[in-house]
């Protein structure tokens, strides 16, 4: 069986003053490519510390991570970079736009930052893009000029531009009503077969554990069942 995501006795822990806080306790997983997974669990769970070590945010403080075959786990900082320009995409819960650019400028981002690329390809990617997210009138909008669930569809459009095998979404909802929440959770759920990429999201809602193709719940940095996505 060929997974994308695979996570080995995972365990992180960080120092708070002189006490040693255990984030993640041991974790294993694994996630097959084009799934659509959720992972749930209340705050201080270890979630959010999960996906920025697939995310390569961060390292362990042991255990093996590997992504799209590759070991992941003791990336220097260099490494790292590249790591995430290649392979993941990113949505948070605060959307993390740059606001003095327009919605086109930050889908725009990621491809100029790969490089590769004429100005007049990436702005034929970037268009269908937001077009693909319902925001094709809305290219030369600031953040500030478009409402939350509007500026979390940029968000998504800028975690598909360079089409990840893997895009990472924390608690995606978590800043919106329900309403909005609802077309959100739909866009993001159409991302594995449009675009052909692995979905990882965090929640503490619910309702949208019951969309996902897997869902895994943790508590107290680990996985409440074996942590296997089957």
């Amino acid at each position: 069986m060929d997974y994308i995501v695979e996570l080995r006795n995972v365990r992180k822990e960080y120092r708070l003053g002189n006490q040693t806080v255990e984030a993640l306790r041991g974790a294993s997983l694994n996630v097959k490519a084009g799934q659509f997974l959720a992972i749930a669990g209340q705050s201080g769970s270890g979630k959010s510390t999960l996906l920025n070590l697939v995310g390569g945010m961060d390292r362990p403080t042991s255990g093996e991570i590997r992504v799209d075959g590759a070991d992941i786990s003791n990336l220097d900082r260099a490494g790292q970079d590249a790591y995430r320009l290649r392979k993941v995409g990113f949505v948070f819960q605060s959307f993390n736009l740059l606001h003095v650019f327009t919605a086109f400028q930050n889908v725009e981002m990621p491809l100029l930052l790969a490089g590769g690329m004429t100005a007049g390809e990436r702005a034929k990617v970037v268009h269908q893009i937001l077009a693909d997210v319902g925001l094709g009138e809305k290219a030369n909008r600031k953040p500030s000029e478009l409402s939350g669930g509007e500026q979390q569809r940029v968000a998504i459009a800028r975690a598909v531009v360079k089409r990840p095998p893997l895009v990472l979404a924390d608690e995606p909802t978590a800043n919106l009503d329900s309403r909005t929440s609802t077309v959100v959770v739909d866009l993001i759920r159409s991302l594995p077969k449009k675009y052909n990429t692995t979905i990882i999201f965090s929640t503490h809602h619910e309702p949208l554990m019951q969309i996902a193709d897997v869902a895994v719940r943790m508590r107290d940095g680990n996985f409440v069942d074996s942590g296997a996505a089957a």
